[in-house]
């Protein structure tokens, strides 16, 4: 593991990007449209192929950016659920006030739903506020700035990406230190509409625990259309980690109504930016109280905040070697570079993360049922950013068995090893997740 400062180089490599949101969009729909393949098809590394409108480095950026989304504190009795963190008790300093019910919003551009605000406020007095606003559209009429009124101060909050799916656009919003008012006036699109937040008794469940793994499902009032999903997991200090699930993978999986009928998934919603984290699963055409999930496994990713480096030996051109020990771990799993050779200037290597496990699991009913009672966890991939990231390119051979690092030959001429960043592990954890709201 390389000891220089590594955060600072992959900083500085993003700052000289800089791709406009249009770009990220872009980026965010390949993503998107490719994951729905997976399951189809073991091409599915190819995501990580050099995208024609922008540099993978980038695109591998963008994917730990975009799928997290801000989102509310649940509160029920004397306990919290923070997404992202899990549950703690009501002495731990936090409170939290939430809006009641969706409001809808004629703007003058069409209708637009505020479907959650909540406020939440730690022990010393500062407030984030976050929100969530839908549109018509399969993106809209692009990000809106919304301006409140507090009656003492107009703060403009920019929202942090939309993203598509089932018809309907989403954006995302936080605020940080937030004044201390529950009522005012917001404004988006030339509309303005009054806000009072509440407390409210936001209801959330939690499954068994599977391998230190507990997803927690919270609903928000009076909306059907989403419902959150987060992630606990024992195995990790949630202040050195970001996580999140990305979605339920196998067709047996659902959610389900008061009189067990089927709900269907028609899509996802994400954004970036500070505060409290957690993952919406969008379920736009649905009318029906969500009583529940039957599902037996979750997919994670893993992105620590201080990110491990893994140096990758590289052979004399035309050598292939075997390192024993070149391994990480992240979240409690082990990562290896297992295989290495080199071609001129391109590096190429395999890995012990593979979606090829799942769909052996699909097509085997017993093989899935004992990772089920097993527990067992999954590598499914890592993805790796050079810390050199503006003159190496990422990809993969035609037959996807190879992940190649192209353009080594710019590294010092006395370079031993390809230091990389691990921006995200991901991982499946198979279990028991069922969970019922009562």
């Amino acid at each position: 593991m390389s000891n220089y400062n590594k955060n600072d180089k992959i900083i500085d490599a993003w700052d000289k990007m800089k791709p406009g949101e249009e770009i990220k969009e872009q980026i965010f729909d390949e993503i998107m449209q490719r994951q729905q393949e997976q399951k189809k098809s073991p091409a599915f590394a190819n995501m990580f192929k050099p995208a024609k409108i922008i540099a993978t480095a980038a695109a591998i950026i963008m994917v730990v950016g975009l799928i997290n989304i801000q989102t509310v504190i649940a509160f029920v009795g004397g306990l919290f659920f923070v997404p992202g963190i899990g549950i703690i008790s009501s002495d731990a300093g936090i409170s939290a006030v939430s809006l009641s019910e969706p409001i809808d919003i004629e703007t003058d551009r069409g209708l637009m739903t505020l479907q959650f605000m909540t406020k939440i406020t730690r022990g010393n007095n500062t407030s984030d506020l976050v929100f969530f606003v839908e549109e018509d559209g399969a993106r809209g009429h692009g990000g809106a700035t919304v301006t409140i009124n507090t009656g003492e101060e107009i703060i403009e909050i920019r929202n942090y990406g939309g993203s598509g799916g089932g018809g309907k656009t989403s954006y995302n919003y936080t605020y940080t230190d937030f004044p201390d008012v529950n009522k005012f006036d917001l404004t988006i699109r030339g509309a303005t509409i009054p806000i009072v937040l509440k407390e409210q008794e936001n209801s959330f469940v939690l499954s068994k625990e599977n391998n230190g793994v507990t997803i927690a499902l919270h609903k928000f009032p009076h909306v059907t259309s989403f419902v959150g999903i987060d992630i606990i997991d024992k195995k990790i200090n949630p202040d050195d980690y970001d996580t999140y699930v990305l979605y339920l993978p196998y067709e047996q999986e659902q959610f389900y109504g008061e009189a067990g009928e089927r709900i269907e998934m028609t899509g996802g919603s994400s954004s970036s930016g500070n505060g409290f984290k957690t993952n919406l699963i969008v379920l736009n055409e649905n009318t029906s109280e969500i009583k529940g999930l039957k599902s037996n496994a979750v997919e994670i990713n893993y992105t620590e905040k201080d990110r491990t480096v893994i140096s990758i030996p590289i052979p004399e051109d035309g050598e292939t070697i075997y390192p024993a020990d070149c391994q990480v771990t992240i979240a409690g799993h082990i990562y290896k570079i297992t295989e290495v050779k080199r071609e001129g200037n391109k590096l190429y290597y395999k890995d012990n993360a593979s979606y090829e496990s799942l769909h052996i699991l699909d097509e085997d009913p017993v093989k899935l049922q004992e990772a089920v009672e097993n527990n067992e966890a999954h590598l499914l991939m890592a993805a790796l950013m050079p810390l050199l990231i503006t003159n190496i390119s990422h990809g993969y051979d035609e037959n996807n068995e190879w992940q190649i690092f192209t353009g080594i030959d710019k590294l010092d001429a006395d370079a031993t090893t390809l230091d990389c960043a691990i921006w995200f592990l991901r991982v499946m954890q198979f279990g028991d997740f069922d969970v019922t709201f009562d």
